[in-house]
């Protein structure tokens, strides 16, 4: 697996919400039993539902959502105006053979819905990083 090297965050705001109001928002019901699976997965009435899924039900017109994460009970949705992520890549992964796909591939999970403003793959020191720069839309495109 990918080792995150730099993951810096613009975050313009953040929302906290509780487990179980998520899930009566995902179900349209008042939901008795909810559980977090992983970070990023909670399980609503033995549905499971990804966290960004929810934030962006919850905020359908924002245009800088960037990812969401879970603790304990309580989701947070994080709203931002660019990530800058840098990955060193191992062999098998697959995202680091081509830096527009790779960089795609990681948008979902840590830009949502921010744009690739840049995509680079460097070799150093025997070693292979994939440089990925994601902004708002409508941005000028920056280069690191």
């Amino acid at each position: 697996m990918a080792k995150v090297i730099r993951d810096d965050v613009t975050v313009t705001k953040s929302h906290q919400y509780k487990l179980k109001y998520a899930c009566d928002k995902l179900l349209n019901i008042s939901s008795a039993l909810n559980e977090r699976k992983s970070m990023s997965v909670i399980e609503c009435m033995g549905e499971k539902f990804k966290t960004n899924d929810f934030c962006l039900k919850e905020h359908p017109a924002s245009l800088l959502f960037i990812r969401s994460h879970i603790k304990r009970n309580e989701i947070t949705c994080l709203f931002g105006k660019s990530v800058h992520l840098e990955i060193e890549c191992k062999k098998t992964d697959k995202f680091c053979e081509k830096a527009e796909f790779g960089c795609e591939y990681l948008r979902e999970d840590f830009a949502n819905q921010l744009v690739t403003a840049y995509k680079k793959i460097k070799n150093e020191d025997g070693k292979k990083y994939l440089h990925c720069l994601f902004q708002k839309r409508n941005s000028k495109h920056l280069e690191i």
